[in-house]
């Protein structure tokens, strides 16, 4: 499946016709646009073709420029493609084709956005021309979207239930492209011996596929290592004069699944004078950059 930024439509593949969209070069058949049932932004598109070349999908606004992607080939010999791109309520245009053959175009009409969105203290990495964000949902739980140049959400997914109270995280594009990632972290109080609970929630693009996996206590930002492992910020505990504070490492983990700490905040700090150590404080804590995991201790957090 392939994704890219996005287009959705209504249940018809046509607007008030339900033989679909009219091939006119008769190289096309079985053409259907389909929006997600969990994202009414999201369009899911397949067709067949005789012609050789490389398969295509534009989508778009009715009337503006939009987006080219290449369709994927299925088991069964058809081509689909997943598109993302489209903010709610929005009349556009899908065209598929192959090569320089350009074939039929349907009409589509995005469904209404999600009625929870909010950008409170949301973690934000920009691709071309949209924005991904983890998302505070209310409540205290989390979720992910992605935005438009406009700030209008074009795709959106709710934390799955049982999540609620844990905090929200960056969320960023899997390598695939096919799927949106993002960390619901719940961690324990520094010195307590409770397991972590966060989670690593991966969503499809059309918003049917959750899956979820325990990541400890991993929190606030990760990323897609270029080699296919991953980097995480994570907590790390010390004792100081006594008192347990929170400190953050950097940990990573290769395909094979071995991991390694390449830094922790107690290489480089240490709590012991002026307001930085003073006994209403007890926690560091560890942002990062969108781009790379590049760090800065900022503050001790309160209690």
């Amino acid at each position: 499946m392939l994704l890219l930024l996005a287009c959705s439509g209504t249940d018809d593949p046509v607007a008030g016709d339900d033989t679909g969209p009219i091939d006119t070069t008769g190289h096309f058949s079985e053409v259907t646009v389909t929006a997600s049932e969990a994202i009414p932004t999201v369009q899911l598109v397949r067709f067949v073709s005789d012609l050789d070349g490389d398969p295509w999908v534009r989508f778009g606004p009715t009337g503006e420029e939009g987006w080219t992607v290449t369709a994927t080939a299925t088991d069964d010999g058809a081509w689909e493609a997943t598109l993302v791109g489209l903010p709610p309520e929005t009349d556009g245009e899908v065209v598929v084709g192959v090569g320089d053959v350009e074939g039929p175009t349907t009409a589509v009409t995005t469904g209404s956005g999600p009625d929870w969105f909010t950008m409170d203290g949301a973690f934000g990495t920009p691709e071309p021309a949209f924005l991904v964000l983890g998302v505070e949902v209310g409540g205290g739980a989390t979720g992910a979207a992605i935005l438009d140049t406009a700030g209008r959400p074009v795709w959106w997914s709710p934390a799955p239930e049982g999540l609620y109270g844990h905090l929200h995280t960056r969320a960023r594009i899997t390598p695939d492209g096919a799927h949106v990632a993002y960390i619901a972290f719940g961690f324990p109080l520094p010195g307590s011996k409770e397991d972590g609970q966060s989670e690593l929630i991966t969503v499809s693009l059309d918003g049917t596929e959750v899956e979820r996996t325990n990541f400890g206590s991993a929190h606030h930002d990760f990323l897609y290592l270029p080699d296919g492992g991953m980097a995480w910020i994570d907590v790390d505990d010390r004792t100081f004069e006594g008192r347990t504070l929170r400190g953050e490492t950097i940990v990573e983990e290769d395909t094979s699944g071995n991991r390694r700490t390449v830094w922790s905040v107690w290489d480089t700090f240490t709590p012991s004078t002026g307001e930085m150590g003073s006994p209403d404080r007890k926690s560091t804590r560890l942002n990062s950059s969108h781009t790379v995991i590049s760090y800065a201790v900022f503050c001790l957090k309160k209690k």
